[in-house]
């Protein structure tokens, strides 16, 4: 099957080129920091060298298969569907810029199509890749502060059943910020990658091992 380039998209990033090809790998983000293309994943492989996995798609309500294989010295990756709707693949390419930014050039390979339809899909691409790298770039901005101040990790206060629960406010997953998502029923939802944690016990409700770290509460809290 002949792929026809179709558009492209290149954007710097206020990120290092390490947090860029650990987004990558991080199958588990998708249907959360992405939730308005995304609304699931089902990953039947994955390592070093990428991942393989159903996703499903929010605006048509179905899923895909997605291969992505990543050269991690070349920083360079390829995404492309292998089953369901459509058949593409997206090849990626970053280079660092400085020690907490890169760029990357995103290129849209689609079947042979007639050159208008080509043009408006890829704009349509080149819309869809600046929402998400948006989305992205705030995650791996996040992550970095979060890496460089370990030490400055907030205590968030909360009550449950009127008692008083303290707890870092960091996924210990990979440091998620949990400043402001929502404690319902005495339970938090990292708003990165879904980790859900009894704020009461601090213990994982998914069946991870990691557990939320709880602090005492602090003396000076208001009545």
């Amino acid at each position: 099957m002949n792929l026809t380039v179709v558009g492209s998209y290149r954007r710097p990033l206020a990120a290092s080129l390490e947090r860029l090809l650990e987004n990558a790998l991080d199958f588990e983000h998708l249907p959360w920091v992405h939730a308005t293309t995304f609304n699931s994943i089902d990953c039947s492989d994955a390592g070093p060298w990428g991942f393989r996995a159903t996703v499903g798609l929010t605006a048509s309500n179905s899923e895909v298969g997605l291969e992505l294989l990543l050269d991690t010295e070349r920083a360079t990756w390829v995404s492309r569907t292998v089953d369901g709707r459509g058949t593409s693949e997206i090849w990626s390419t970053a280079v660092a810029t400085g020690p907490h930014s890169c760029e990357v050039t995103v290129t849209f390979h689609v079947p042979d199509m007639r050159v208008e339809t080509a043009d408006r899909l890829g704009a349509s691409y080149a819309r869809l890749y600046g929402r998400l790298y948006d989305e992205d770039e705030a995650m791996m901005v996040g992550r970095e502060a979060a890496l460089a101040d370990r030490a400055g990790t907030p205590v968030r206060v909360v009550e449950v059943d009127g008692e008083p629960c303290a707890f870092k406010a960091r996924c210990p997953h990979l440091l998620g910020p949990l400043d402001d998502a929502p404690v319902i029923d005495g339970v938090i939802q990292c708003p990165w990658h879904g980790f859900r944690f009894d704020v009461r016990t601090g213990a994982n409700l998914d069946g991870r091992r990691c557990h939320l770290t709880r602090v005492p509460v602090p003396s000076n809290i208001p009545n």
